[in-house]
C-alpha cells in the first residue's frame, strides 16, 4: 500500500513539473493537491508506531509439544516474547478468539492476571519467569475452559493447587514451586480430568507418591528435583504399570515407554 502511494506521488510530481514547463498553472495545482492527499493516505495507513517501550509483536502460533507447550491442537494462540510490561499488555488485549496465552519471557505478576477475564475461552496458559502466587492462581481458576496450565516458576502453595485441581477440564498441569508439599498430590488425586502432571523442584517425598498408587487416570508423570527415592518410585510403578514416568529428565527403568520414543 505505501509503495503504491509513493509511486503515485512521484508520478504526479513529475506531471506537475512538466505542466510548469507548459505554463499550465491550473493543472499543476491540481496535481500538487492530489500529491498531498496521497501523502496523507500513506501516513494514515502506516503501522501504529505508538507502541509502549518493551512490548513486542503478538503472533499466532500452533502448540504441539507435550509439556513445553500443549498436546492439543490450539486454533488461536497469543505469544508475548521479550516483554517487560506484560501486566499492562493484558489490560489492552484479549478476546474470545484467543485459545492459548503464552508468556515466554519477561514477567507477568498476580496484578496482571486480574485481566484474564478478557480471555474467556482460553484452553492453555503458559507463564514462564512469572512468580505467580495463590492470589494469581485464584484468577486463573476462574477460567473453566482451561485444559493446560503451565506455571514453571510459580510461588504457589497447596492452597493454589487446590484451586487448579478444581478446574473441570484440566488435563495437563506443569508446576514449579518450592512451597508445594505432599498434600498437593492428595489434592490432585481428586481431579476427574488430570492426565499429565509435571512437577519442577517441588519437595514431594515417597509419602506423597503413595497417594498416587493405583491412580490409572494419570498417564504421564514428570518429576524434576523431587525428594523421592528409587524405592518409592518403584512402588508407584508396581501399582501403575502403564504410567509414563520421567525422573530428572530421564526415563525410569520401569517406564513402559522407555526405548519407544
Amino acid at each position: 500500500m505505501s509503495n503504491f502511494v509513493l509511486h503515485a506521488v512521484v508520478s504526479m510530481y513529475s506531471s506537475s513539473t512538466r505542466c510548469v514547463t507548459c505554463h499550465d498553472v491550473s493543472f499543476t495545482l491540481r496535481c500538487l493537491t492530489l500529491s498531498c492527499l496521497c501523502l496523507l493516505v500513506a501516513v494514515a495507513c502506516r503501522p501504529n508506531a505508538e507502541v509502549p517501550a518493551g512490548w513486542d509483536d503478538l503472533s499466532s502460533v500452533k502448540s504441539d509439544a507435550q509439556f513445553d507447550a500443549s498436546p492439543y491442537d490450539v486454533d488461536e494462540s497469543i505469544v508475548f516474547a521479550k516483554l517487560t510490561n506484560n501486566d499492562k499488555l493484558l489490560a489492552v488485549v484479549g478476546g474470545e478468539q484467543w485459545r492459548a496465552l503464552r508468556v515466554e519471557q519477561g514477567e507477568l505478576t498476580d496484578a496482571g492476571l486480574r485481566h484474564l477475564d478478557r480471555f474467556p475461552e482460553l484452553a492453555e496458559i503458559v507463564l514462564r519467569n512469572s512468580p505467580i502466587t495463590d492470589v494469581g492462581v485464584s484468577e486463573i481458576a476462574k477460567l473453566n475452559s482451561l485444559r493446560v496450565v503451565n506455571l514453571p516458576h510459580a510461588e504457589i502453595t497447596d492452597k493454589g493447587v487446590r484451586e487448579l485441581a478444581e478446574l473441570p477440564n484440566l488435563e495437563l498441569l506443569r508446576l514449579g514451586s518450592s512451597k508445594i508439599t505432599d498434600r498437593s498430590l492428595e489434592i490432585l488425586r481428586e481431579s476427574h480430568s488430570l492426565r499429565f502432571l509435571h512437577l519442577i523442584n517441588v519437595p514431594i517425598s515417597d509419602d506423597g507418591l503413595q497417594t498416587l498408587h493405583g491412580w490409572h487416570q494419570l498417564e504421564s508423570l514428570y518429576l524434576d528435583g523431587a525428594e523421592v527415592t528409587g524405592r518409592g518410585v518403584s512402588q508407584l510403578l508396581m501399582t501403575c504399570p502403564d504410567l509414563h514416568l520421567h525422573l530428572d529428565q530421564q526415563h525410569h527403568d520401569l517406564d513402559p515407554r522407555k526405548g519407544h520414543e
